[in-house]
């Protein structure tokens, strides 16, 4: 809004997105329900299959932390225009037996509490919800950094953030946390921890509560900016 847009910066007051916390996940096993193995390592992504999600890339990282990780299997949630072109990529790469397009679910946290970690391979995001998602579920996030993401995951903290387009990079992320995961665990937890104090739609509420308050109060919009609570 400020770089396009050209609105006067002390006219804008940002308030986070929060997300109400998701269902717990049922006890269903996913990894028994695709035949995945226990001590497979698994990771994943829930998302509309949009080209701007760049799961082509994703799927490149696949292709080179199969070799390292022979029980890898990569799991995709979602539909979308981008599905035929995954489904030929998947081909060309030999990657049947890994990457599992799953299409739409109505079980994702029985989907996320499967995974080892979450990965959001994107070219561009506002603030995604699904990594908020992937965090209330205790899962470290592999994400790029694009957009409002970094605003979420602190690198080392609640994930790793990998620049876009580059499936090298980011299958060297992905490996380290699978290679590690005490790790990755913890980052899951930090992750979780933040979401619930930071990212909560009650934490969204209060602010636009306050913003109102104030307003009709007669307070300027520019005195209200950086006043979190």
């Amino acid at each position: 809004m400020i770089e396009i847009e050209r609105i006067d910066p002390a006219k804008l007051i940002f308030v986070p997105n929060g997300i109400f916390s998701p269902k717990a996940p049922s006890g269903v096993d996913v990894r028994a329900e695709l035949g995945i193995e226990p001590e497979a390592q698994v990771i994943g992504t829930v998302c509309k299959l949009r080209p701007q999600k760049a799961l082509g890339v994703l799927v490149e990282a696949a292709g080179r932390l199969v070799g390292r990780f022979p029980q890898l299997r990569v799991l995709i949630v979602g539909e979308g225009p981008e599905r035929a072109a995954l489904v030929r990529k998947i081909s060309e790469l030999g990657l049947g037996e890994t990457v599992c397009l799953l299409g739409h679910r109505g079980d994702v946290p029985d989907v996320l509490e499967s995974l080892d970690l979450a990965v959001c391979s994107s070219d561009f995001e506002g603030t995604p919800l699904s990594v908020l998602e992937y965090m209330e579920a205790g899962l470290a996030v592999v994400a790029t950094r694009v957009g409002g993401v970094p605003d979420l995951i602190t690198p080392d903290v609640h994930g790793l953030l990998v620049e876009p387009r580059d499936p090298v990079e980011l299958a060297s992320a992905v490996a380290g946390l699978l290679d590690d995961p005490a790790r990755a665990a913890a980052m899951g937890r930090a992750g979780r921890a933040r979401r619930r104090a930071e990212f909560d739609i009650s934490v969204t509420v209060r602010e636009v509560e306050r913003i109102y308050t104030a307003l009709a109060a007669g307070i300027p919009a520019a005195e209200l900016t950086g006043e979190r609570r």
